[in-house]
């Protein structure tokens, strides 16, 4: 019956939101306003299906406390790093009258808040009181006028996993409102509909002495007129209001540098939306822009690795390679676990060719991230530039396992199959299925697909096929490397040379190259 299936939904929702650990608060607060006319009736009816809903929860409940118990890196649990259970819940009464607020009127809103433990005991207790004032509010409303109490029970116990005492690592975030709001608006509605309703009945006890049923049909025209009047003042108030906050959001979410500017600007402390803000400006190339924000949000934030990381992007681009290297050094100290530091001074060290210092920062990055798909593929380059094509073949495989679409990395591996020395790893069947896709998928526009195409061809025993797609790839190439590579094959190719163990050519930037693809190089990223 209905029952049997509430407890089975009950299960289903626990396979995707922490919120089921409140399906039984809510299904018998909802019980009650809704269904059963007493708590006694309730509780003969249907007690079972509200201990079954109690044994999911519980089971959740269960499921979940090895999150609760996490270590000091952990996002959320009693041992969040920096946050104890008494300093999340004293903060939460200034949060959910924050969220409130903005439930009315939406304005500042803000990604990321970053908002601080409460300290002060006007915050923690002022607003602790009006919070324990509405729990009680609730309470009140659920023995006397159940279907209210209802909505108070369903904005608590729906917050209640992300605001109580469970400590999360962000004190504050907008989009946990997205489920409460629902009964808050409920409430406005149900609280206008209250007072037109009072309205209604002034307006007929204001009306003079005569005919009972002239006043009451003169005093229900007058108060149409009135509640028609000021229901569209009202609407159009909150449409053109709220439309206009909507629009202007809009914009914001549709620019990434507006919306961390904003973020800045609601919480100057705080180093994250800083750290985006720069990733941005490094993104649009104002470098010196970038660094001039980065040494401001290191002088409020400077054991940030990510910060360090991004900075240090900054002055790479800025062409100051010392100091792009103390930031990133700064970065690994700050947080060792942070793969993108490792990662951004390993491409500090292969653009300055120092390809060994570069392979063990790249291995210090798979060691803390093994699906760093980048850092895979930035191996792999470095190891084959020091000639141990093996491994570099073993890294390529490695980073296409995780992502079969980088292209370059395709091309790599491709180019090692067809031309290595060594006759156990050279495989040129395996190189020509890779690569000769790749090659119509772009038309035959890349110079540095077709150069392998061609190689790939070579070793197949087709010269003559090998010698018209280099031909080709000499016509579209515009880097003297590659040039100079094409002829040495060309030359291969029409003699009937062996090509095995060509010096690799790293194609350049996306802004050069023709019809270039992502991962062209391991060159720092910002992260």
């Amino acid at each position: 019956g209905g029952g049997g299936l509430a407890i089975r939904s009950g299960g289903r929702a626990r396979q995707t939101k922490v919120f089921a650990i409140g399906v039984p608060v809510l299904a018998l607060a909802l019980d009650r306003a809704f269904f059963a006319p007493t708590w006694g009736a309730l509780g003969r009816r249907r007690w079972w299906m509200h201990a079954g809903l109690a044994v999911v929860a519980g089971l959740l409940l269960y499921e979940s406390r090895s999150a609760f118990a996490a270590g000091p890196a952990s996002s959320a649990g009693f041992s969040t790093q920096g946050l104890t259970p008494w300093m999340y819940l004293r903060s939460q009464p200034a949060v959910l009258v924050h969220y409130l607020r903005l439930c009315f009127w939406p304005d500042p809103l803000c990604l990321d808040y970053g908002w601080p433990v409460s300290v002060s005991p006007a915050s923690i207790y002022g607003w602790g009181a009006v919070i324990v004032g509405l729990l009680a509010a609730t309470a009140y409303a659920l023995y006397r006028a159940p279907r209210l109490g209802f909505l108070g029970v369903a904005f608590f116990t729906i917050l209640a996993p992300t605001s109580s005492f469970v400590p999360i690592a962000d004190l504050a975030f907008e989009h946990r409102m997205y489920l409460p709001l629902a009964p808050v608006a409920a409430l406005a509605v149900l609280a206008g509909h209250s007072v037109m309703e009072r309205f209604r009945r002034r307006t007929v006890a204001d009306q003079p002495a005569g005919s009972a049923s002239i006043i009451t049909a003169d005093a229900e025209r007058i108060f149409a007129r009135r509640a028609m009047l000021v229901s569209m003042a009202l609407a159009v108030a909150m449409v053109g209001g709220l439309g206009y906050r909507t629009l202007t959001r809009n914009g914001e979410l549709s620019d990434p540098e507006l919306l961390w500017r904003q973020c800045i600007a609601v919480n100057p402390t705080h180093v994250r939306p800083r750290t985006h803000y720069i990733a941005r400006l490094i993104a649009k190339g104002d470098v010196d822009g970038a660094i001039r924000e980065g040494n401001e949000a290191l002088r409020l934030g400077p054991h940030a690795a990510e910060l360090h990381s991004q900075v240090g992007l900054a002055y790479l681009k800025k062409g100051l390679e010392a100091d792009a290297e103390r930031c990133f050094r700064a970065a690994t100290e700050a947080d060792p676990t942070f793969p993108f530091s490792w990662f951004n001074w390993a491409g500090l060290h292969f653009k300055q060719s120092r390809h060994a210092e570069a392979s063990r920062l790249y291995r210090r990055a798979l060691a803390v991230h093994p699906q760093h798909v980048e850092s895979w593929s930035g191996l792999g380059w470095s190891l084959e530039l020091l000639g141990e094509t093996r491994e570099a073949v073993t890294c390529y495989r490695r980073a296409l396992q995780i992502d079969p679409s980088l292209v370059v990395v395709s091309t790599r591996l491709a180019d090692l199959l067809a031309t290595a020395r060594d006759a156990s790893i050279r495989s040129p069947a395996e190189a020509l299925r890779i690569v000769e896709p790749l090659a119509r998928r772009t038309n035959g526009r890349n110079p540095y697909i077709l150069d392998t195409w061609a190689a790939a061809l070579a070793a197949n025993g087709k010269r003559g096929d090998a010698v018209r797609i280099a031909e080709a790839a000499m016509k579209l190439a515009r880097d003297n490397a590659l040039r100079s590579r094409l002829e040495t094959r060309l030359a291969a190719y029409r003699n009937g040379e062996p090509i095995q163990g060509a010096q690799p050519v790293i194609p350049p930037g996306p802004e050069d190259a023709v019809d270039a693809t992502p991962n062209a190089a391991p060159e720092a990223r910002g992260h």
